[in-house]
């Protein structure tokens, strides 16, 4: 990979052969630096793979062609496969998300965020710094490995030219994800959405704290310090009527400041599902007298048809 990636063997091969090692020409390296056009590398593992049919044919290309399940000799294939690479959609504040947790549980993030520092022109450096940039360069390249099978063609096109992966990072956030000023306009949005929030009459505990959630993390991703005790006194104070008594019982009874989101979201639910149950109860209650008050009515009305009729009969047998 190195010669094809940069002209030249790495440093730790040109430090163990040494002079046994064949040089390049200028004239070599320029040839040979970038020349690739397909590259197969054997694993020798106890890793199996097995092909997966493509599923979506109109999006065939070079990055979707060869898909594989990868198995152990003790996993069967279809129980076990490889996180897959978060694929652009467009939103861009939900796929960076998706791709940086990717890069981190790959110890790729800090190529990303710093990258590759080239040493200036005439600085020598010593053969273990060497070594250590060599590690950094094929660290990032394979962060644009990545990047690249995550991106469409159509995108692709346009990011070629950047050299290193975090200036292909750099370049989708100012693209997609917009300006300081954009992103302004959108945490203000953001702002008024989470004020006006409130919890519908019918919404269940669950529902209505993702909603909340989802634009707190938006608010979050676009630079708002927001910190969990203001999203739990926003749930408390824009409940639904019903919960008043609870929100009564934990303001009095919780240190807000220090009382977590999962310990209100438990909290509620708990009250939820009594609430339910006693919902449940009160209506198979009403339904029984119901039924009691409509037989009692049929009973009465029978009764009152057969006096009636009995005292017709008596009058004409005393005529």
């Amino acid at each position: 990979m190195e010669p094809l990636s940069y002209g030249k063997y790495p440093a730790s091969m040109r430090g163990l052969v040494t002079e046994r090692l064949p040089k390049f020409t200028k004239k070599q390296t320029r040839m040979v630096k970038g020349s690739y056009d397909f590259i197969g590398i054997n694993y020798y593992t106890a890793i199996y793979a097995v092909d997966v049919p493509i599923t979506n044919s109109s999006n065939i290309s070079c990055y979707s062609d060869s898909l594989a399940i990868l198995t152990t000799a003790v996993m069967a294939s279809e129980n076990y496969m490889q996180p897959s690479i978060p694929r652009f959609d467009g939103h861009c504040d939900h796929w960076s998300m998706l791709m940086e947790n990717f890069l981190r549980s790959k110890e790729y993030w800090q190529i990303i965020e710093v990258g590759v520092a080239e040493p200036a022109e005439n600085v020598v450096l010593t053969a273990t710094q060497k070594t250590e940039l060599e590690a950094l360069k094929l660290k990032d390249l394979k962060a644009k490995n990545y990047l690249f099978q995550a991106i469409d063609r159509s995108i692709l096109e346009t990011i070629l030219s950047k050299e290193s992966s975090k200036e292909i990072w750099d370049s989708m956030k100012k693209k997609y994800q917009g300006s300081s000023r954009v992103k302004r306009a959108q945490l203000q949005a953001l702002r008024k959405d989470f004020e006006t929030l409130q919890m519908k009459d019918s919404e269940s505990v669950t529902n209505y704290c993702a909603r909340t959630m989802g634009i707190a993390n938006k608010m979050r991703f676009h630079g708002e310090q927001m910190k969990d005790v203001a999203i739990v006194e926003k749930i408390l104070r824009s409940l639904a009527p019903k919960y008043d008594y609870v929100v009564c019982s934990i303001e009095e009874s919780k240190d807000i400041d220090t009382f977590s989101l999962d310990e209100l979201q438990s909290s509620l639910l708990v009250h939820e599902q009594k609430m339910n149950r006693n919902t449940s109860s009160d209506e198979q209650a009403l339904k029984a007298f119901t039924f009691v008050e409509s037989s009692n009515t049929r009973g009465r009305g029978r009764g009152r048809g057969r006096g009636m009729g009995g005292r017709g009969n008596r009058d004409g047998d005393r005529q």
